[in-house]
């Protein structure tokens, strides 16, 4: 834990990062600090310049300021009301108070400096870092900046307006989560206030007493599980308040009270204040060594029991922008026994925005610096504009990404491995000691924990076994006695001879004490059905979907058409859907199509769909009706045969004079539905 009184006695640091063509915003900054003022800050600059270049700029920047300006050098602590500036040749970090060099030449990939300095600051400084982004193009200082906003310290962009070169700017204010977007002369400023605040390093709720805090925190609790169903009150307190204090910096208010009158009075400050409450920072291979001994320890056993045959399922909660889970892929990936379909990866996050991110695959060129050259050729590609890469399809086929609140809704089952890094360090004790025995019960026997390097499994030993204490993975244990997950409380165990029973007559009777016969009802069906399911209005816009509904519809970003499921729907599907949900709007009742040949991830399977009404209170609301569409794989049938897989029955049906009228018959039901199927786009285009 870091030293207070060294804390308070060190001056802040402000990082300044800035392009080549940052001169004219580093001139407008400096000129209007003013003369002999103590401001307790020491600000580095960190342009983003070729290491080959001349070093001029402190003679420039001394032409603006009357602070006096160093250039960095190894092991120099920064002092306040001074200006240091990083030498061309070497990338600057700060770790416990001093300035630590490294020689740029050496750094493999693209050089993001900006980047680098700001994390170490988040790291080092917390709370107490202060990052700006000024002019220049890139996205150098986007990632930091994002970092020094997570560890609860300031984060502020240069206004774009007007200014020549104002990618720098824009890619940080994009990510939402700056503090500040101003003009140059007016940083300062802003500064000295969030420095000035009282009880900076102290919760503005500890101002009041203990009884007030609880009043006044429950109430922000309520105003945003109204506004946004996500009960935030299982979280820790400290996490929540650090985010609450940083919307009360903005309003330039210090009292809890009236930050909550402004919540009561404004529903958009309650979306911001949510927005700001889901901030992830994460990049690919975070903690590489935990990446190392995971593909070594766990990566290895799962191939061992892919040879065995079946699919390996893994559940990466939290998983943000997707940088994460991409990672996992790719060491997957790497391993030479796994092949298309042989894994599915269920990658969830109750952040929508970082969800749809992570959806696209696209990234900055920053993340160069994040993996070895030979992964970017791999797994990447340029995008045309060649500002960004993209992930490989091979590598985003076989995540499926949805919105998922690990609080209320239900999680996934049968599993191989679960992810769950940096997010239970968010939680209470009372909700992660709760958490820890729901991994237990969803984890198949021999199945693997990852924890990010903060976590562990607290008092469960009896639930799993430690395999690398370091890099925070452990393995599930066997027990005579497991434990079943109650979904309709939050996170309530019972004890139950096997969880995949009906538990004996005395449990039984307690859950019915807890659960309605209905409510019990509904969760056992939950725990066994895998069933999608996707509600629409009449046009067919998708308004909600339930379970894994990318086999089914293609997620993907487009221009047009986003929300329509004629346009999203796989092929095979497409027609027999606009005719079912024809029927089902003619005759309000249930339409059904079976036995509808699908491909999904390389492997032809047979699926079942309905579409059936749905009455809801929103009708008369909204003067509109809806439908349920379902899909499931039929039940009855069997795996279709692929092109490949056909050419070689021919073969062995040659060879061994064997009947060929099963082939035929195959090829006859797939051209029917091609046929079937070539109107598809005409019939859509007349219905909306």
């Amino acid at each position: 834990m870091r030293n207070v009184k060294d804390s308070k006695d060190r001056c802040l640091i402000v990082g300044i990062g800035a392009s080549a063509g940052g001169l004219n915003s580093f001139q407008s900054f400096f000129s209007a600090i003013p003369k002999g003022v103590d401001s307790g800050m020491a600000f580095v600059l960190v342009p983003h310049l070729e290491p080959k270049h001349k070093n001029i700029f402190p003679e420039l920047i001394r032409r603006y300021t009357s602070l006096p300006v160093f250039v960095i050098t190894e092991g120099m602590t920064p002092q306040s009301n001074c200006v240091y500036i990083s030498p061309y040749h070497s990338q600057i970090l700060f770790s416990k108070g001093k300035f630590r060099l490294a020689d740029a030449s050496k750094v493999r990939g693209p050089r993001f400096p900006i980047d680098h300095f700001f994390s170490s600051l988040a790291i080092s400084e917390r709370e107490r870092a202060m990052g700006v982004v000024l002019s220049g193009s890139g996205c150098d200082g986007t990632n930091g900046l994002m970092e020094i906003k997570e560890a609860g310290g300031v984060a502020i962009a240069q206004k774009p307006e007007g200014v020549d070169y104002d990618l720098k700017p824009l890619n940080a204010i994009r990510t939402g989560m700056v503090d500040e977007v101003l003009a140059p002369d007016k940083i300062f400023d802003r500064l000295i206030y969030f420095k000035d605040q009282p009880n900076r390093n102290q919760s503005p709720f500890t101002i009041a007493d203990s009884t007030q805090f609880e009043i006044v925190r429950k109430k922000v609790f309520a105003l945003i599980k109204k506004a946004t169903g996500h009960d935030f009150s299982l979280y820790k307190a400290n996490a929540i308040e650090r985010r609450i204090e940083r919307r009360m910096f903005s309003h330039q208010i210090v009292n809890s009270e009236d930050y909550l009158k402004i919540l009561e009075r404004q529903s958009s400050e309650v979306r911001l204040l949510f927005n700001d409450l889901l901030i992830g920072v994460t990049h690919f291979f975070r903690d590489s060594k935990a990446f190392d001994t995971l593909q070594a320890e766990v990566i290895s056993v799962l191939e061992k029991k892919r040879s065995y045959g079946g699919e390996i399922r893994i559940w990466s909660m939290a998983c943000s922008t997707g940088e994460e889970v991409y990672s996992l892929a790719m060491l997957i990936h790497e391993a030479r026994r796994f092949g298309s379909g042989s894994f599915k990866i269920f990658a969830t996050d109750i952040d929508p925005r970082a969800i749809e991110k992570a959806r696209r695959g696209v990234f900055p060129l920053s993340i160069a610096d994040q993996m070895t050259p030979q992964r970017l050729k791999a797994f990447f590609k340029l995008e045309p504009d060649g500002k960004n890469y993209r992930i490989q399809k091979t590598i985003r086929d076989q995540i499926v990404f949805s919105v998922q609140d690990v609080i209320k809704d239900p999680p996934f089952s049968k599993l191989d491995l679960i992810l769950c890094r940096n997010l239970l360090i968010y939680f209470n004790t009372d909700f992660q000691k709760k958490l820890i025995p729901l991994f237990h019960s969803i984890l198949n026997p021999g199945g693997f924990l990852f924890l990010g390097s903060s976590e562990g499994i607290g008092d469960h030993a009896e639930l799993f076994t430690v395999v690398d204490r370091t890099s925070k993975i452990f393995q599930r244990k066997e027990l005579s006695r497991t434990r079943v997950f109650n979904r309709s409380k939050k996170f309530t165990f019972l004890e139950a001879e096997n969880s995949d029973s009906i538990p004996d007559t005395k449990i039984y009777n307690t859950i019915l004490q807890e659960l309605s016969l209905r409510e019990f009802t509904e969760q056992r069906l939950l725990q066994k059905l895998e069933v999608v399911g996707v509600m629409i209005n009449k046009k067919g816009e998708i308004l909600h979907h339930f379970g894994e509904a990318e086999l089914y519809l293609d997620l993907s970003p487009r221009e047009e058409n986003v929300q329509n499921i004629h346009q999203r729907v796989r092929e095979g599907l497409g027609s027999p859907l606009f005719k079912a949900l024809q029927q089902s709007i003619s005759t309000e009742k249930v339409a059904h199509c079976s036995d509808l040949r699908v491909t999904i991830n390389g492997d032809s399977i047979l699926v079942d769909l309905s579409v059936s009404p749905a009455k809801t209170r929103w009708e008369q609301q909204r003067e509109e009706s809806f439908y349920l569409v379902t899909f499931e794989k039929s039940k009855n049938s069997i795996p279709v045969l692929d092109q490949k897989k056909r050419k070689k029955l021919r073969t062995l049906a040659r060879k061994e004079d064997l009947s060929l009228q099963s082939c035929i018959k195959e090829l006859e039901m797939e051209l029917n539905e091609r046929n079937e199927y070539f109107d598809k786009n005409q019939l859509v285009s007349k219905m909306i």
